[in-house]
């Protein structure tokens, strides 16, 4: 579960000529928020922080090796099967 989705709260402001949007959401409902979730997960508020930076740690992790791979060749789905239970894995 991610637990600040911004662009479904829509609280974003969009500043002049900028490219830019501020996500950020206003420290009081963010820290109810953050304690409303704590409560319900049995979890403190560090426990939450830290998950989510897990998560976006593994993700940063995934996108990175989704980039290194994409040049990659494609390979036939039966051809993969194949191997698969050829070498006993399926």
């Amino acid at each position: 579960m991610t637990l600040l989705r911004y662009n479904d709260l829509k609280l974003g402001e969009h500043h002049g000529d900028s490219n830019r949007t501020n996500n950020s959401i206003p420290k009081p409902l963010r820290q109810k928020y953050l304690q409303h979730e704590a409560v319900e997960q049995n979890k403190s508020i560090s426990e939450l922080i830290n998950d989510q930076l897990a998560e976006l740690l593994e993700d940063a992790e995934d996108a990175t090796i989704i980039n290194e791979r994409k040049n990659e060749p494609l390979l036939a789905w039966d051809k993969v099967k194949a191997a698969l239970v050829r070498d006993g894995l399926l």
